[in-house]
């Protein structure tokens, strides 16, 4: 996805700047050969014209030079990685693979200011490695206590401590409905301690608690076992590695090629995975950037399950209320004001109050499933005819639920999930 800014902006805007400048620069030159027109003027235009396309085309240099993913910036990135891992500065049970090149890259699917992602092989099986850019000084105390304390050298942590402080920044962080399960926090000490000595020494605590403060990484364990959470393989360092699902059919410029038992397939398993993340030990996880690429598909035990690839802009209910306040403050007219990309919460005459008024399905039925202009195709067009109507209706609940209705509506889905499927038998 980090590409595709890059792709759209030089594709076509770079496209429509340099056709313009070719043919308005063709007119001008007709103009000048046939008109009596002043030389000077003549040259004065073309030269303007020649700045302008000259202009676009460094811009649209630099932008592709800086978002382009390619094999260099995946070498520099592995060779960066295993350097570390040479000299004790990461550890991770991925390391040792990928540093002797039993793992195979095969992509650069993204390089940004954030975040690299590659696409890999290990063992047969195809997985995508993220490693994120920690950006700013850390959320707790974590760092200032482990390089102002003790030398390097003599630094460890027990994992008594450790569950402690993770169990801190979690509670921080993610605010759950409740507390952390305490095997979580063990499982991810025992992840890190990469040596198996029953402590953290300061490469192996500094790297885990980067992976602590990865919003995404926090997620895919605290849900690990979410059947709408992809498998996690391992970790070197800050990168995490997780297992590929394709979102080859989820693109709205390729639903016309679809056939409608595919996309009966697609729709019930996105309803599925709203479903489960609506029901977790943890409180409802609100997904508040839904797009058809934050989406992958695998194939489980026969049948295609929807997994979240993105979780960057996720949140517990708690903590999506907090996000919101701090970012509208109390000023707002209408629930559009108190607005977090996909995420929405009621404006009230003391502002944005701590009542949500979206949820995953609603924003899917939304963005993805219903036809929200003129020009945008959904994923659910071309319906047969014998319930079309239905559907129709359907969908509109789903999209327009009653005022203040937070809570994925259970009935509504399975109907959903029912109709689409009594097409396919």
């Amino acid at each position: 996805m980090w590409s595709e800014v890059a792709d759209g902006l030089s594709l076509e805007e770079g496209a429509g700047a340099k056709a313009q400048a070719v043919f308005a620069a063709r007119s001008l030159g007709r103009v000048c050969g046939v008109r009596r027109v002043r030389r000077a003027v003549c040259v004065a235009v073309l030269l303007f014209v020649f700045v302008v396309f000259l202009f676009w085309t460094t811009v649209l240099h630099t932008v592709r030079h800086r978002y382009d993913c390619t094999e260099y910036h995946s070498r520099l990135f592995l060779d960066e990685l295993c350097h570390n891992y040479s000299k004790g500065i990461v550890s991770g049970s991925l390391c040792k693979p990928v540093c002797e090149g039993k793992i195979k890259v095969s992509k650069c699917l993204g390089h940004g200011v954030k975040l690299h992602v590659l696409l890999a092989e290990w063992n047969g099986d195809v997985m995508v490695m993220k490693y994120p850019k920690i950006l700013g000084h850390s959320r707790s105390k974590w760092h200032i206590q482990v390089l102002d304390g003790q030398q390097v050298t003599e630094y460890s942590i027990s994992k008594e401590d450790f569950v402690a402080r993770a169990n801190d920044s979690y509670t921080y962080n993610l605010q759950t409905a409740v507390p952390l399960d305490r095997a979580i926090l063990e499982n991810l000490f025992d992840q890190c301690d990469w040596n198996s000595d029953g402590v953290l020494h300061y490469p192996e605590a500094v790297v885990c608690w980067q992976l602590v403060e990865t919003d995404e990484y926090i997620f895919y364990t605290v849900l690990s076992g979410n059947p709408a959470m992809p498998k996690l393989y391992g970790t070197c360092g800050a990168m995490y590695s997780m297992e590929f699902a394709s979102n080859k059919g989820l693109d709205q410029f390729l639903y016309n090629t679809l056939l409608w038992e595919e996309k009966v397939q697609l729709a019930v398993a996105l309803i599925e995975l709203a479903e489960s993340l609506h029901d977790t030990p943890y409180g409802t996880v609100h997904l508040c950037d839904v797009q058809e690429s934050n989406f992958g598909f695998v194939q489980e035990n026969g049948r295609l399950v929807a997994k979240a690839i993105d979780m960057d802009i996720s949140f517990f209910e708690k903590s999506l209320v907090s996000a919101i306040s701090y970012e509208k403050g109390n000023s707002c007219e209408t629930d559009e004001d108190c607005s977090f990309i996909s995420c929405y919460s009621q404006c009230t005459a003391k502002g944005c109050s701590g009542v949500l008024n979206t949820n995953n399905l609603q924003t899917m039925c939304s963005k993805i499933f219903s036809q929200r202009h003129t020009h945008h195709v959904a994923l659910l067009d071309g319906a047969p005819s014998s319930i079309v109507l239905q559907l129709k209706e359907l969908l509109y609940k789903c999209v327009h639920p009653p005022t203040g209705s937070l809570h994925l509506d259970g009935n509504l889905a399975n109907q959903l999930k029912s109709l689409l499927l009594s097409t396919t038998s």
